[in-house]
């Protein structure tokens, strides 16, 4: 069995008059019979205050899943994130890592993800939660993303 490594290059660009983005990722992936991975860099630059003021965002996220049967499958993702203001520091930073549940029919599926976050440090303004390692200023406790696709 040809076991490739697939690429996928994703660019996506936004406007909203006073603010614009534009967002970078590479996703490396592969499966082995029941099993896959996929690892997806990122780098995002937003210009905020009137296009005056940027940022930058970079990190990485990491999955591996199970496929169990036609339909479903189960996994483990971990993601990090960093924000640098000006790219003149990093001003904070996190770690996410939860559990995946996927559901796929013949024209559509779903996948659900819940991320706690186990680490984050905001260098900033120290007013994060540092006797537990977290921080809850920039970046949420626990995140939950769910994603509905449709194939047309």
């Amino acid at each position: 069995a040809n076991h490739c490594v697939g690429v996928s290059l994703y660019l996506e660009p936004s406007y909203a008059g006073e603010t614009a983005e534009i967002e970078q990722k590479i996703i490396l992936g592969q499966r082995h019979g029941d099993w896959k991975w996929a690892l997806n860099l990122n780098h995002a630059v937003e210009w905020e205050n009137s296009l005056h003021d940027i940022e930058g965002e970079f990190g990485a996220a990491f999955g591996l899943t199970r496929f169990l049967g036609k339909h479903w499958a189960v996994g483990l993702e971990a993601r990090n994130i960093n924000r640098s203001p000006r790219y003149s520091y990093i001003e904070t930073s996190s770690i996410h890592v939860g559990p995946v549940v996927s559901f796929r029919q013949e024209k559509w599926s779903a996948t659900l993800t819940v991320m706690p976050q186990v680490f984050g440090r905001n260098w900033k303004d120290g007013a994060d939660d540092r006797s537990r390692n977290l921080d809850l200023i920039h970046n949420e406790r626990v995140s939950v993303r769910l994603i509905i696709g449709f194939d047309l």
